[in-house]
């Protein structure tokens, strides 16, 4: 559909149109959940580079772009670049938005998430905190961003073999991601 999107898109608007770069910047993310963040990561790049020429450079658009490369970056296993992507990106939705803004805290939960591959798990439980307490406090306790820090809070607890806290935080996950968004959703059945 993504693929069809764009065509259509750039067949019609060209290819420096923001909606056609926007679906670029979706096939990317569609190839990185696929599992090929190689291929999505050139997209990602594309739309980003795209959207800069057309926007500039502090873009909402262009900021959300810089995140999913740092998430893509992630995938790929490029984690202090995606860690210091998604540094840069926090600095400027703090700027613009605030520190508690939610965009400006899932940066903080994608900061969590390289810091805990990168094995700094007092430093990524420090993020995830602070990210899942916001998120909580803005958005509710049962929102699927507040939902999906307490998940990487729950995997940094399991990495410091806090186990016993681990399990129970993602029981509760679980149970709240079933109820919110059904059993068969797929933040649901990954948990």
């Amino acid at each position: 559909y993504t693929t069809l999107f764009r065509s259509q898109s750039r067949d019609t608007l060209g290819d420096n149109d923001r909606n056609t770069l926007t679906a670029r910047l979706l096939l990317g993310v569609a190839l990185r959940c696929a599992g090929h963040p190689e291929l999505a990561g050139t997209h990602i790049d594309a739309a980003r580079n795209g959207l800069i020429r057309v926007l500039g450079e502090d873009s909402s658009e262009v900021q959300a772009c810089r995140l999913s490369q740092a998430l893509n970056w992630l995938a790929a296993g490029h984690w202090a670049q995606a860690r210091e992507t998604a540094e840069m990106v926090f600095v400027g939705y703090e700027r613009r938005l605030g520190a508690v803004h939610p965009h400006a805290l899932i940066c903080k939960l994608n900061i969590s998430t390289a810091l805990c591959l990168e094995e700094a798990y007092e430093a990524a439980e420090s993020e995830v905190r602070s990210a899942a307490d916001g998120l909580q406090e803005r958005l509710g306790f049962s929102h699927p961003y507040t939902l999906a820090a307490k998940v990487v809070l729950a995997s940094v607890r399991a990495e410091q073999d806090d186990l016993g806290a681990a399990r129970d935080l993602e029981e509760m996950i679980a149970f709240e991601r079933e109820r919110v968004l059904g059993p068969q959703h797929p933040d649901t059945l990954r948990c």
